[in-house]
Parts: structure tokens; sequence; C-alpha cells
């Protein structure tokens, strides 16, 4: 191999590490689920009930954990959710474990856990959990797969 084409493995910045991730919290049972108004909408339910389970189950329990986020603080405004992290993500049967996602409020992300069950025609919450983790480094989000804007 030339040395110009070993130059071209190695990049001219080397790669910032990523900043250690705190230990996400534990889910905690949330007291009230807040989907069930949007989940109720006929155009949401159309919508969702054209997925297969395992697409339904990802995004009603991703509206349960924006609006759980929404009602944890009244100056925490969240607009985008990633629900999981890189193998993050593991559904069983009606249920969805779901690990390393970020909540993003007034540009600023932080980390989000949740459990999440649905009943038996995965169009229902019947059990949640989730946990608000520490804000997330800006010089972590490319890596985490996190927008700016």
């Amino acid at each position: 191999m030339t040395p110009n084409e070993q130059a071209a493995f190695v990049p001219e910045v080397p790669a910032k590490p990523m900043t250690k991730p705190s230990p996400e919290p534990a889910p905690k049972a949330a007291k009230t689920l807040y989907a069930k108004s949007i989940l109720a909408d006929p155009r949401v339910r159309g919508a969702l009930g054209k997925l297969p389970p395992q697409d339904r189950i990802v995004q009603i329990c991703g509206i349960e954990a924006l609006e759980q986020a929404r009602h944890s603080s009244a100056s925490f405004r969240p607009d985008l959710l990633k629900g999981f992290g890189k193998n993050g993500g593991l559904i069983t049967g009606p249920h969805l474990r779901a690990r390393g996602g970020a909540v993003r409020s007034q540009g600023v992300w932080r980390g989000i856990t949740f459990d999440c069950t649905v009943n038996a025609a995965f169009d229902t919450i019947t059990m949640f959990r989730f946990a608000l983790g520490a804000i997330i480094p800006q010089s972590d989000w490319a890596a985490r797969g996190l927008v700016a804007n």
C-alpha cells in the first residue's frame, strides 16, 4: 500500500470520542397514560391500523413517551423523540423495552428510557414506565444520530 493509499484510511481530524454516557435511570410507572386521546382520534387509529404490529407498538409507545415527557415539567416542551439507540429497542410480544433513546426540548436533547406494554390488538397501552435522563452533550449528538434542528 502506498503512503497516499494509507493516508486515505486515516482521517484528517481524529474522531472525537463520545462522552461516557450517564447511567440510565430506572423507569418508574407512569401514574397517568396521556396518549389515550391522541390514539382515539379516528385518523390516528386509521393510520396505525395499517401498520404491522411491531411498527404499531413503536409508534403508540413513542406517542406516550413524548406525552410523558411533556407532562413531566411545565418547562419541558418536547418536539422530537428518538425512542431508542442502536440495539436499544427490544420488542417481545406486546412489550417494548426502549433504551438509549433521546427526547428534544427547546433545542436540548435528554436521555429517555421506557418500557411499554400494549393490549393484544396492539392499539392500546396497558402499562408504561419511563425515566428522563441527563442532558446529552452536543458533542455526542452526531454519534447518536440526533439532529441539531
